[in-house]
C-alpha cells in the first residue's frame, strides 16, 4: 500500500522518520513530502518575557518549535549565563505545560520539569491546566506560531485564566511542496492514503491536491449504493451466494480520495445532462439526502464537504440500510429513547434458528462458511422486528485459516475474549471460545482476510475504508490490511472496538447513529477503557431481556478514607455478591462498575470465595464492626486494611462459630441485615427471623418470629415467606430490601408512613423486579471471569 506523508521530516541520529520507519515494517510504501516551513520571529519581545519569571504564573508549550524558540534565545551569551544561574530555578517554581512526549522531552532539556505530557492535544491540555489552576491572577505565558488554534486559548479565558500569547514563529508552505506533491503523483499515481499531520498542512496542501485527482463521481454512487441508501441491500443473502454469482460482486469502494476536492461535484456546465453527472438523478439526491439525515448532517442533496468528510471515515462494511431475507426493510436509522426502552418487556421467542439445508463446499477457503445453514423462512423476530439468537450460551472460534498477521494469535484471542465479555456484562448472554467442536456447531466464526477472503461473497478494500463485516447470527471477517492494535496501544485501530462493534452486528444490533453508540457505523478513535453505552445497553437487553437475581448477598461497604488534604471521610460502595463473582454498583450512574464481575478471592481477602450468605455492618457510638457469614463460621473484615481479621483487637480469632459470636443464633442462615433504628442484627433462617441486640450481646426475647409476622405483606400474599438470598439496608435508598430470586421487596420506612400513614411498621411493598432497580447485574462465562 502507498502512502503520502505530508509532515516535517525527523530524521537524525535515530535513523530515519519512525512513520516511515513503521509503515515500511508492515510491508506499505510510505514517501514523506515536507510540507511546512518555519521562520522565527519576535525573539527579542519573548527573551524579554522569558527574563521576567516573576510577572508569570508560568509557561505553556504546545509545540516543538515552541521550545525551539527558547533555544535560540539561549545562545545569547548573557541571557544563557542569567538562565543557568537564576531564571531555570525561577520558572522551575511554576508551572510548565507541555502537549506530546517530544515537547516535553525538549523542555527537560532546558532543565524545566513539563506537566501534561500525557494530553496529546490542546482542548485535553486546557481541561488539564484548569482542574491544575482554578481562578489565577498571573498569566500563563504562551510562546505560540501564527497560525495557533484559539482552542486553548478560548478554554482557558472561560475559565478565568489569564493568558499572554507571543508569536515566536510563523508557519508558511514549504518552498518545494507543489512540485514535489507533482512529481510523486506523476511518477507513484494516486496514493491509498495521503497523511495530514497538523491543521497548517491541511491549509496548504489542499489547493496543490485538487488538481491532481480525477473525478471520482462514480465512488460517491458506489458508496451510497453499498451501504443501501439507493436501495435496501440484501445483505443477509450475499452471505450465502454462490461463488460464481460475486466473483466480481459488490466490491468495497475504493478510498473516496475526491472529498478533499473542492467544486468537483457542486457544479456541472449548461450543456451537462444527467447521464453525464450522476449524482444530480433524483434517486442520487434522494439517497445522498438520507445519507445526510442518517449521520445528523444538513439536509441539502448537495455533496458538501461536511457530507464528503463523514463519508471519507474508516467505518464499518455491514449496509447502514438492509432488506431482510423476507424482503422487509431494515429501517437502521435508529432512534432509541430511555421510556422507549424502559417500557418495554425484551421478551425472545424463536423456533430453530436454520433450516436443514446447508450450502454446497467450494474451496478451502469456504472454511467459515461450510456447514452453517441459512435461518429458515419460519423464524420469528424479537419485538424489535431484529433476529435474536434463542439460546443464551453462544460457542465461539477463531478460525486457524483467519489469524491476523499483525497480532500474536494469543493477543487476537485475548482481545475477542474480552469484547465477548463486554456483551457479556450487559446481557443474559454468555459466550464460550470453543475450538475442538465441529464448525457446524460454532454460533460465532471470526476470521482475518484481505482483498477476497474466506469464501465470503464481499471484497476487502485494504487500509483505510472498510475495516470489518460481519453477519447477523452468524460470521464475523475483518481487513488484515488495517492496523489493528490491542487494547495496549493507542495507534492504529483499536481491534477491540471493532470488535464489540461487530458482534453487536451478530447479535442483531444494526446501524444507531448516535454519539456514544458503539454501533456507529464509522470508527471513531477512542481510548481502550472505552464503554457499551446506556442506550446500547438497552438496545441489546431489547432482544435478549434484562439480568436479574438471584443474588448470595448484597450489602453497603462502608469505610473511613483520608482525602489528599488529610481529611477523613466516610464513603459506601453498593456490592452484590452471587457464588464466587461481585459486582461494585454505582448509584451514582445506576449500573455496575466497567469491567465488572471479578471473583471474590480477587476482590476480598481472607474470606471464603464462593457462596457468601450474609454481610453485616454493625454501626453505634461504641462499635464499628464488619461480618461476613457463611455456613457455621463468620469472619471479622478489616475495612482499613481491606483483609479479614485473624484475630481483632479483643483477642477474637477467625474465622469463629456463629454459635459464639452470636448465642441464640442458629446456623447456618439465609440472611442477615443490621438494622441502624433499633441496634438489632436481624438474622433469617428457613421462615423465621431471628433478632439480636448488638448492645447487649443476646438474642432479643420474642424472637424467633415468622419473617410473616416481623415483617407482614402490605398487598396479601405478596411476601417471600421463607429462605431470603439476602437483605440489606441502602445508603443510597435509606431503605432495607429483602431479595429472593428476581425480585426485591422495600421494607416500610418512615418516609413511606409519612406519605401513607396506614402502612404498617416494618411491612413489605409489593415485589419488583430486580432487574427494574440495579441494572446490568449479569454474569460472564467462567473463562473470562479473571480477565483484568
Amino acid at each position: 500500500m502507498k502512502v503520502l506523508l505530508l509532515k516535517d521530516p525527523k530524521d537524525g541520529d535515530s535513523g530515519p522518520d519512525p512513520y516511515i520507519k513503521e509503515l515500511e515494517s508492515r510491508g506499505h510504501t510510505a514517501t514523506l513530502i515536507p510540507a511546512l516551513s518555519f521562520e522565527f520571529v519576535s525573539l527579542n519581545i519573548f527573551l524579554e518575557k522569558l527574563s521576567h519569571p516573576e510577572k508569570y504564573n508560568g509557561l505553556i508549550f504546545t509545540s516543538p518549535r515552541a521550545v525551539e524558540a527558547v533555544q535560540l534565545s539561549l545562545k545569547e551569551n548573557d541571557f544563557r549565563k542569567e538562565w543557568i544561574e537564576n531564571l531555570k530555578e525561577q520558572w522551575n517554581t511554576k508551572s510548565i505545560y507541555v502537549v506530546g512526549k517530544a515537547t516535553a522531552t525538549l523542555v527537560g532539556e532546558l532543565g524545566l520539569t513539563p506537566q501534561g505530557e500525557d494530553t496529546g492535544n490542546a482542548e485535553t491540555l486546557s481541561k488539564y491546566i484548569c482542574k491544575k489552576k482554578g481562578s489565577i491572577l498571573l498569566p500563563l505565558l504562551f510562546p505560540c506560531g501564527s497560525l495557533k488554534r484559539e482552542v486553548l486559548p478560548k478554554a482557558l479565558k472561560e475559565n478565568g485564566i489569564p493568558l499572554e500569547s507571543v508569536t515566536v514563529y510563523q508557519t508558511t508552505q514549504h518552498p518545494d511542496l507543489q512540485k514535489e506533491m507533482k512529481n510523486f503523483f506523476s511518477k507513484q499515481g494516486i496514493p491509498a492514503v495521503i497523511a495530514f499531520f497538523s491543521p497548517s498542512g491541511v491549509k496548504f496542501c489542499l489547493k496543490h491536491l485538487q488538481g491532481l485527482y480525477p473525478n471520482f463521481t462514480d465512488q460517491i454512487k458506489q458508496f451510497l449504493e453499498k451501504y443501501g441508501f439507493t436501495n435496501p441491500v440484501k445483505w443477509d443473502e450475499k452471505h450465502y451466494e454462490q461463488e460464481e454469482s460475486f466473483i466480481d460482486a459488490n466490491r468495497a469502494p475504493k478510498d473516496i480520495l475526491s472529498l478533499i476536492q473542492e467544486g468537483t461535484f457542486a457544479s456541472r456546465s449548461s450543456g451537462e445532462s444527467d447521464a453525464e453527472n450522476p449524482l444530480q438523478k433524483p434517486q442520487y439526491m434522494k439517497a445522498l439526502k438520507e445519507f445526510q439525515k442518517a449521520y445528523n448532517l444538513p439536509i441539502t442533496g448537495v455533496l458538501d464537504d461536511a457530507t464528503k468528510a463523514v463519508m471519507n471515515k474508516p467505518r464499518c462494511g455491514v449496509p447502514d440500510k438492509k432488506a431482510d431475507l423476507n424482503n422487509t426493510i431494515d429501517n437502521t436509522t435508529t432512534s432509541i429513547t430511555n421510556e422507549t426502552l424502559d417500557n418495554r418487556t425484551a421478551q425472545v421467542e424463536r423456533q430453530a434458528s436454520y433450516s436443514a439445508g446447508t450450502r454446497q463446499k467450494r474451496s478451502l477457503e469456504m472454511l467459515l462458511f461450510r456447514g452453517r445453514k441459512k435461518r429458515s423462512e419460519g423464524d420469528t423476530p424479537s419485538i424489535s422486528g431484529q433476529m435474536a439468537f434463542s439460546k443464551t450460551v453462544l460457542k465461539w472460534r477463531l478460525i486457524g485459516e483467519g489469524y491476523s498477521s499483525q497480532l500474536s494469535i494469543d493477543d487476537q484471542r485475548y482481545v475477542f475474549r474480552l469484547a465477548f465479555r463486554m456483551w457479556s456484562e450487559v446481557s443474559p448472554l454468555l459466550f464460550e471460545e470453543d475450538n475442538t467442536s465441529p464448525l457446524s456447531m460454532i454460533d460465532i466464526r471470526l476470521g482475518f482476510g484481505t482483498g477476497r477472503h474466506l469464501g465470503c461473497a464481499q471484497t476487502f478494500d485494504g487500509a483505510g475504508r472498510e475495516f470489518a463485516h460481519a453477519w447477523q447470527l452468524g460470521d464475523i471477517h475483518f481487513d488484515d490490511d488495517e492496523h489493528f492494535t490491542a487494547p495496549s496501544n493507542d495507534n492504529g485501530i483499536s481491534l477491540l472496538k471493532v470488535a464489540v462493534h461487530e458482534i453487536g452486528h451478530v447479535l442483531g444490533l444494526p446501524h444507531i447513529y448516535r454519539t456514544g453508540s458503539i454501533m456507529q457505523p464509522s470508527y471513531i478513535p477512542q481510548n481502550s477503557g472505552f464503554e457499551i453505552d446506556w442506550l446500547d445497553r438497552k438496545s441489546v437487553q431489547e432482544l435478549y431481556g434484562k439480568c436479574a437475581g438471584p443474588f448470595n448477598a448484597v450489602f453497603d461497604w462502608v469505610r473511613k478514607e483520608r482525602t489528599v488534604y488529610g481529611e477523613v471521610v466516610v464513603r459506601f460502595n453498593t456490592y452484590f455478591f452471587r457464588k464466587n463473582w461481585y459486582w461494585l454498583y454505582e448509584n451514582r450512574n445506576n449500573r455496575t462498575r466497567y469491567g465488572d464481575p471479578i471473583a471474590i478471592q480477587v476482590g476480598w481477602h481472607g474470606i471464603p470465595s464462593d457462596g457468601i450468605d450474609a454481610f453485616v455492618h454493625v454501626w453505634t457510638w461504641r462499635i464499628d464492626a464488619t461480618y461476613f457469614f457463611k455456613g457455621t463460621q463468620y469472619w471479622r473484615y478489616d475495612s482499613d486494611s481491606d483483609q479479614a481479621y485473624a484475630e481483632d483487637s479483643e483477642g477474637n480469632k477467625y474465622p469463629r462459630l456463629i454459635s459464639e459470636g452470636f448465642p441464640g443464633i442458629p446456623s447456618p442462615i439465609n440472611t442477615a441485615f443490621y438494622d441502624r433504628r433499633d441496634y438489632r442484627v436481624y438474622f433469617f433462617k428457613d421462615s423465621l427471623v431471628y433478632a439480636f441486640d448488638v448492645n447487649k450481646n443476646q438474642k432479643v426475647n420474642g424472637f424467633p418470629q415468622l419473617i410473616t409476622d416481623a415483617f407482614p405483606a402490605v398487598i396479601p400474599n405478596d411476601h417471600p415467606i421463607s429462605n431470603l438470598d439476602a437483605a440489606f439496608f441502602s445508603y443510597s435508598y435509606n431503605s432495607i430490601f429483602f431479595f429472593k430470586g428476581t425480585y426485591f421487596w422495600k421494607v416500610v420506612n418512615d418516609r413511606d408512613k409519612q406519605l401513607n400513614s396506614s402502612l404498617a411498621y416494618n411491612s413489605l411493598l409489593p415485589r419488583q423486579n430486580i432487574g427494574d432497580q440495579w441494572f446490568d447485574i449479569c454474569n460472564v462465562h467462567s473463562s473470562v471471569l479473571r480477565m483484568k
